[in-house]
């Protein structure tokens, strides 16, 4: 599952706006993506929208359950096995990444089903990279 970019790509940062991507962050938190098409904000996203209200924070990372659901690698490991039942236990950053945007899909809008997806915010997605680095 590949929710943004592949990093082996070349860079031509040069035809983004920065500027204006920035100015459409509203939690305080978003990283440049390459594709900005996929440059979402967790406020701009009505079900972290309301996580963060409810729970009075400004970013969905912020949320104490993101890091009980998403970035605490005994949930996360424990998940994994729900998701592939029959696959080897080996725990990479790989399985670690894959599992958490799992699990932050799941906690925002439940089961979605099979082959459905969501955008997920470049807030929450960077913070899952820096806990669960590629080396």
């Amino acid at each position: 599952m590949n929710y943004i970019y592949n990093s082996t790509e070349s860079e031509e940062e040069d035809d983004y706006d920065y500027e204006d991507y920035f100015g459409r962050c509203s939690c305080g938190n978003c990283v440049f993506i390459r594709d900005l098409h996929r440059c979402l904000c967790c406020i701009d996203i009505p079900e972290m929208l309301e996580k963060t209200e409810n729970d009075y924070v400004s970013c969905i990372t912020l949320h104490p359950a993101f890091n009980a659901v998403v970035l605490n690698p005994y949930v996360l490991e424990t998940a994994f096995c729900g998701y592939h039942p029959n696959h080897d236990f080996d725990f990479d950053y790989r399985s670690y990444r894959y599992t958490a945007y799992r699990q932050l899909v799941r906690w925002c809008w439940g089961f979605l089903g099979k082959n459905k997806r969501k955008l997920l915010p470049s807030c929450a997605i960077a913070k899952i990279r820096k806990t669960f680095p590629r080396y």
